[in-house]
């Protein structure tokens, strides 16, 4: 039995009901796990021509080695398939989740969970100990998320942890999650819509395992190392008491009178979310909840009457999304793309059906919007169900803003790609050279698990040393509008997101997101992770073994991109960033751009040779994919007509 892993991956097909497994190490030492592992079963098995909804499409769920230990930030899991929510097309994307299923997804016995084929009725996954089975949902279907997990509990016993989807996944909404607890998700890709189409309700496990390090005591002093990152004694940070606190409406007012506990994921102490509780509503837990997420979040009135109102409001949205299993940052920017249509006079609400909201203010726009529902309570339980249960203009909604604004017409994608990014997401972060480079490079929003350009960005002139103590770039590639060394700082990026994806650790926390909720020049240590590796294992690992291991992955994911017919013309973000300045949400209130489109053009060239990918198309060159141990790669692309002369 190896160290880290427990040595098996799950594989189910839904249509004929076979349950087999195979050797994790088949693919661990060449990609670790995670994102590397998920990324090269999905290269080896999921032609172009599949769809995101077509039962050939692969659902692959995959933990890291370090995954159900004791270290800080480790309880995350990753998935991997084929989204129904990327636009023009439908292509590989990602998506993470913590919380505790994946630590007992290992407990039970498996590495991870590769799913394709789809049943011809509702169907759950149930796992324990080393077995799978396939069992009936007809009971589980058309429950929400919260009231699915209950059942299960009252099947399974309560120490099941289970995944889920609700309405949304049902119906297909394209931006449908998936859900564990509360405030754990699968939220970017659409995959609950991908569960929806395979008649899957629900995989829950319960295992009473455990993962076995080569070094306990070598584990537990990192692991106290870490935390001591995270819990500074002399400089208290925010981690142990919610980060939710800043990304709220009514911030610490409304926290205050309705914060339970802090929630943390599987073994770790940073306990970066919290457990609310509002009158009338499921208690739940979440970090940046502010749903409205620059919609329709604090107004600048600080009576704190209205900020509980606000606060309140807020968590029903959020409550709402969770229950009904929907995306809440697509539907928040849904909200606001609504809204605007209404102000200019595109849509109505005799066209949609759903009325303005109350009372909200739009701080995208600063100023208020007064509209006809008579309470907040009518218009998002209107709102949110359109949606999730495609019910009248909600059925076009529930194709994603980018699909609904393209079949409207030119107008509605102009305030379309106004509010969005690329690739059919809503702009998380996105104010600087660097940033878009990784947007434009990517499938979905890079920022779940890259928020070491999130910091560059937001401090750049508070810590612009920070990208020396992390990378060895000068200072001056902290600054938002630096062309020079962005193609560098977004390769060091990209491959430190691969560390942690496969590993798998804790954007937050890992290496240098400990910078976000904490003090960021005493806490990066780039060398954690492989030291962290290492004692787990008993191989040793260093931080430029990981950085090979990461840049191979990166060459997998490219080659994903090359066989669904990615060049370097699709290497970008929307055209309006490239004409108007970037104005970012209070209180920040960061001003960008508009960015230089031949500068960003060199920003490429540079980019490609750096990653040793021809420059006219951006595909992996012969001599790269076989300089990282990727012949098999090589093979295939070769076939297709898929490699640069």
């Amino acid at each position: 039995m190896p160290y880290g892993w427990v040595g098996k991956i799950l594989r189910v097909d839904l249509t004929d009901g076979k349950i087999t497994t195979e050797d994790t190490l088949k693919y661990a030492e060449r990609f670790i796990g995670g994102w590397g592992i998920a990324a090269k079963i999905f290269f080896d098995e999921v032609g172009p021509e599949v769809k995101a909804f077509d039962p050939e499409n692969l659902l692959i769920f995959m933990t890291g080695p370090l995954t159900g230990t004791l270290i800080p930030g480790s309880g995350r899991t990753e998935l991997c398939g084929r989204s129904p929510q990327t636009h023009p097309k439908e292509v590989f994307t990602y998506s993470g989740c913590g919380g505790d299923w994946g630590p007992y997804l290992k407990y039970a016995g498996f590495d991870g969970v590769v799913i394709k084929g789809a049943s011809d009725t509702p169907v759950y996954l149930y796992i324990e100990d080393g077995e799978a089975e396939i069992l009936d949902a007809k009971d589980l279907w058309g429950l929400d998320t919260f009231s699915a997990q209950q059942k299960l509990e009252e099947i399974h016993g309560r120490n099941v942890k289970s995944l889920v989807i609700g309405p949304a996944g049902e119906n297909l909404c394209r931006f449908a999650i998936i859900l564990s607890d509360t405030g754990s998700a699968f939220g970017q890709g659409g995959f609950g819509a991908v569960m929806g189409s395979k008649n899957l309700k629900a995989i829950a496990v319960r295992g009473t395992g455990g993962v076995k390090v080569a070094d306990p005591s070598r584990v537990l002093e990192l692991s106290e190392y870490a935390s001591n990152l995270i819990y500074r004694k002399e400089e208290p940070t925010t981690a142990h008491d919610g980060m939710v606190s800043g990304f709220i409406p009514g911030g610490e007012s409304w926290k205050s009178k309705r914060q339970i506990r802090g929630v943390g994921c599987h073994a770790c102490p940073a306990n970066c979310r919290g457990y609310f509780r509002a009158p009338g509503l499921p208690g739940g837990s979440a970090m940046c909840f502010e749903w409205w997420c620059g919609t329709c979040t604090t107004a600048p009135i600080e009576d704190p009457k209205y900020l509980l109102k606000m606060g309140d409001a807020t968590w029903e949205a959020d409550i709402l999304t969770q229950t009904l299993g929907i995306n809440n940052l697509e539907a928040a920017m849904q909200l606001t793309w609504l809204l605007k249509c209404y102000r200019l006079g595109l849509l109505n609400e005799k066209d949609t059906g759903i009325p303005c909201p109350p009372e909200i203010y739009l701080l995208w726009d600063e100023e208020w919007v007064h509209g006809t529902a008579p309470d907040i309570h009518t218009f998002l339980d209107r709102f949110m169900r359109a949606i999730a249960y495609r019910q009248g203009f909600g059925d076009k909604l529930a194709e994603g803003t980018a699909r609904l604004a393209e079949s409207l017409g030119e107008e509605y994608w102009k305030v379309y790609t106004e509010l969005y990014q690329a690739h059919g997401m809503v702009s998380h972060q996105s104010f600087s050279v660097q940033a878009n480079l990784l947007w434009a490079l990517d499938s979905r929003d890079p920022y779940n698990s890259a928020h070491e350009s999130w910091f560059i960005e937001y401090f750049s002139k508070q810590m612009p040393e920070a990208v020396t103590l992390a990378y060895g770039l000068p200072k001056e590639a902290a600054d938002p509008n630096d062309y020079t060394y962005a193609p560098k700082l977004v390769v060091c990026v990209q491959d430190t997101q691969a560390i942690k994806n496969s590993l798998t650790l804790c954007d937050w926390l890992y290496p240098t997101g400990i910078a976000i909720i904490g003090y960021p020049l005493k806490s990066i240590d780039m060398d954690l992770p492989a030291k962290l590796l290492s004692a787990v294992t008993g191989k040793e690992f260093s931080r430029e073994d990981l950085e090979t291991v990461a840049a191979r992955i990166r060459h997998v994911l490219r080659a994903i991109q090359v066989i669904e017919g990615r060049t370097r013309k699709d290497d970008t973000v929307y055209p309006e960033k490239f004409e108007a300045p970037f104005s970012g949400m209070p209180p920040w209130k960061i001003m960008f751009g508009p960015l230089d489109k031949a500068k960003f053009e060199e920003v490429k060239d540079k980019y490609y040779e750096l990653r040793g990918w021809d420059k006219r198309t951006g595909w992996p060159t012969r001599e790269t994919l076989e300089k990282y141990d990727l012949k098999d790669v090589v093979e295939k692309l070769e076939k297709l007509g898929k490699l640069p002369d």
